[in-house]
C-alpha cells in the first residue's frame, strides 16, 4: 500500500493507474499530484504536484448546495445507483460530485504516450479555466524525475481523458465540464480540443512561450460538454 497525498500530508484519493514504458506505476491524485511509483515494491520514486508548481487552482463549481441529479432521466439515476449506491450513501455523493464536477482538482484519469510522457487534466490558471499538463519522466528506470514539458489552457473543467493517438503526434481533450451545463447546455462554450505534440514539444505551434501549447485544431460541442 502505498499513501497518496495532495499538498502536505494531506491524503488525496487517486484517478486510475496506468503503467509507463519505463515500467513505473503513474497516477494522479485529485488535489493535482502526479505519483511515479515502483511496480515492485510501491515505493514513491517521483512526485509533481501541479497547484504548486504552476499555481494553478481548482475550477469553478456551483457554489451552493444543489442536487443536479434531479435533472437527469431516470435510466441515468438508475445507472448511479448501480455505481456508486443511493444518494445516502458518501460513496455516491462523493463518485457523483466527482462525474459532475466536484471541485477537485483533478476529476479525470492520465495519458501515458507511447515514449512515456504523462498528460493531466484539471484546474488552470483561473477557476474560469481549466489546463492540459504534459509531464516528462527523465532519468534512468530506479532514479527518474518528473518535469514540466508544456501545459495548455482549457475552458471550464475536463469533460474527458486525455487521449493520446498512436505514435504521439496528436493529443486530444474535451472541455467545457460544468455542472450549469446540466442547466442549459445550449450556450456552453465546450470544445474537443486537438494539440500537435512535436510542434509544441518544439515550440513550432502558434503560442510563442515554450510553456504554452496553443490548440492546433478544435471542434465547438452543439451540447455542451455532455
Amino acid at each position: 500500500r502505498t499513501p497518496l497525498f495532495g499538498s502536505g500530508e494531506q491524503r488525496s484519493s487517486g484517478w486510475g493507474v496506468h503503467f509507463t514504458p519505463m515500467g513505473h506505476v503513474v497516477t494522479v491524485t485529485a488535489a493535482g499530484r502526479v505519483y511515479l511509483v515502483d511496480r515492485a515494491s510501491g515505493r514513491t520514486l517521483a512526485t509533481y504536484d501541479i497547484p504548486s508548481e504552476l499555481g494553478f487552482v481548482p475550477p469553478e463549481t456551483f457554489g451552493a448546495a444543489l442536487d443536479p441529479s434531479a435533472l437527469l432521466p431516470e435510466s441515468v439515476q438508475g445507472d448511479i445507483r448501480t455505481v456508486w449506491g443511493t444518494k445516502s450513501d458518501d460513496e455516491q455523493a462523493d463518485g457523483f460530485s466527482a462525474f459532475l464536477g466536484s471541485g477537485e482538482f483533478v476529476d479525470n484519469t492520465i495519458a501515458v504516450s507511447e515514449r512515456g510522457d504523462i498528460y493531466v487534466i484539471g484546474g488552470g490558471p483561473t477557476p474560469q479555466n481549466g489546463a492540459l499538463v504534459q509531464i516528462r519522466v527523465r532519468g534512468i528506470a530506479n532514479n527518474p524525475t518528473l518535469e514540466l514539458g508544456w501545459y495548455a489552457v482549457t475552458d471550464r473543467g475536463s469533460a474527458t481523458t486525455p487521449s493520446v493517438n498512436q505514435g504521439d503526434q496528436y493529443v486530444a481533450i474535451g472541455d467545457g465540464a460544468h455542472p450549469s451545463t446540466y442547466l442549459n447546455a445550449g450556450p456552453t462554450d465546450a470544445h474537443l480540443k486537438v494539440f500537435d505534440i512535436p510542434a509544441c514539444d518544439e515550440n513550432r505551434d502558434a503560442d510563442s512561450d515554450p510553456r504554452i501549447c496553443a490548440v492546433d485544431w478544435q471542434h465547438s460541442l452543439q451540447r455542451g460538454s455532455l
